[in-house]
């Protein structure tokens, strides 16, 4: 094993490529270079780093579904048609306009996982505005602030929450006595926010449209077919314990053969729009935080956590806060992992449900501060290049910083007042 500070030298480099986002680095070749010097110095051997990779192959599997439903259901016209009846819906407002995309979002995120809601609503968000000749900006950053914020309202609203009570299990009902209020507080903070931030793009009314439009075609229903039924299949399958990697996968597959039944088989049009990219950003990030973790860097969580569990439910807002800036410098998805790693190895006499709460609000809302924060935040941001929209790392920390603090504070107060009415009916 190489020393702790070459390790940290691989690791922090290749998150601060990451943040700062250089023109020529993509933001694959940042994660995925320094996972491959993750091996180059000795962190890991080849064979270990295909076994890191191959333990995670259903998130991998998972993004590609998504990617690949997402692209087809694109191509079929269904998000143009909901662009179209989220703008008639409005009524020339851009505040009930942002207000309808809010609620949506948070339905999505809740019932699919916030990677949905960037994968299948960012586009809808982006042709509703280009429709009406509206900046994009307040509806794209609705959906990315939506993903995370609204992804602890259930435990399948995000990966992040499935792989820390996979460790640490939590039932339903004392899942949601904990969290349901602040997610609540933390979604109105949120939209209050967003309309508070893009207060002045908001306010021009738009020219109204008519709410028939155009009907919808053979190739668009069909599409909504598969999508809904990606959904439904999607909710059991959380809810029964299916890997959902392969559910995303075999819908995927449902929905490209509707289309093709429809419309004809485009493979390469298929195989052109997923965005790949994102594969080599989740195993660059997996082999960069394994290698960290193989090195103790992450010691000192153990650590706080420990000293939180001792605290008491008084120290549930500093876990949500370091948890927090923890998802915003090594992405939420590993810091869930790590998290749920350190809150296994507490004593069995340590209650755990008030922690794993406190966690789960940090990797959560936490990563809308930056742009590394989650993968749906990366993947979003994918999405909109794509779409010839650039936003910097400094534009997203302005918004995020605006938006999810006083979120995160509200949330994180919730927390710790029904964590000590808990603690005090115990």
């Amino acid at each position: 094993m190489p020393e702790p500070l070459t390790v940290g030298v691989v690791f922090a480099g290749s998150l601060a490529l990451l943040l700062v986002r250089p023109r020529r680095v993509p933001d694959w070749a940042a994660a995925l270079g320094g996972g491959l010097l993750m091996i180059l110095v000795g962190v890991w051997t080849l064979d270990q780093a295909l076994r890191q990779l191959a333990e995670s192959s259903d998130v991998f599997l998972f993004f590609v579904g998504l990617g690949v439903a997402s692209a087809t259901a694109d191509r079929a016209g269904l998000f143009d048609a909901a662009a179209h009846l989220a703008a008639a819906t409005a009524r020339g407002s851009q505040r009930r306009l942002l207000g309808g995309l809010f609620a949506v979002s948070t339905v999505v995120t809740a019932v699919l996982s916030n990677d949905a809601t960037a994968l299948l609503l960012t586009p809808v968000a982006f042709a509703a505005a280009s429709r009406l000749g509206l900046n994009p900006r307040p509806y794209v950053f609705t959906c990315a602030m939506v993903a995370n914020a609204a992804s602890f309202l259930l435990p399948v609203s995000n990966p992040a929450n499935l792989l820390i009570l996979a460790r640490v299990p939590l039932g339903l009902t004392a899942f949601t006595a904990r969290l349901i209020a602040p997610s609540l507080v933390a979604l109105g903070a949120t939209l209050v926010g967003l309309l508070w931030v893009f207060r002045n793009d908001l306010g021009a009314p738009y020219e109204d449209v008519p709410s028939s439009g155009p009907a919808l075609t053979s190739r668009s229903r069909a599409s909504l077919v598969g999508v809904v039924g990606l959904g439904a299949v999607y909710v059991l399958a959380a809810a029964i314990g299916w890997p959902l990697g392969r559910v995303a996968v075999t819908g995927a597959v449902v929905l490209v053969v509707l289309d093709a039944l429809v419309a004809g088989w485009e493979p390469l049009r298929v195989v052109r729009d997923v965005p790949w990219s994102l594969l080599g950003l989740v195993a660059g990030l997996l082999l960069l935080v394994g290698g960290a973790e193989q090195a103790s860097l992450f010691a000192p969580l153990v650590g706080a956590i420990d000293a939180t569990s001792a605290v008491g439910y008084a120290g549930l807002p500093a876990l949500v806060a370091g948890m927090a800036l923890m998802a915003n410098l090594i992405n939420n998805l590993p810091s869930a992992m790590v998290a749920a790693s350190a809150l296994s190895t507490l004593p069995a006499t340590v209650e755990r449900g008030n922690l794993v709460a406190a966690t789960i609000i940090g990797v959560n809302l936490g990563p809308n501060l930056t742009t590394i924060g989650s993968l749906a935040t990366m993947l979003w941001l994918v999405l909109l290049r794509r779409r010839g929209l650039q936003v910097s790392a400094l534009d997203y920390v302005r918004v995020g910083g605006l938006v999810t603090v006083p979120a995160l504070a509200l949330a994180a107060v919730v927390l710790w007042v029904i964590g000590g009415l808990l603690s005090h009916g115990q």
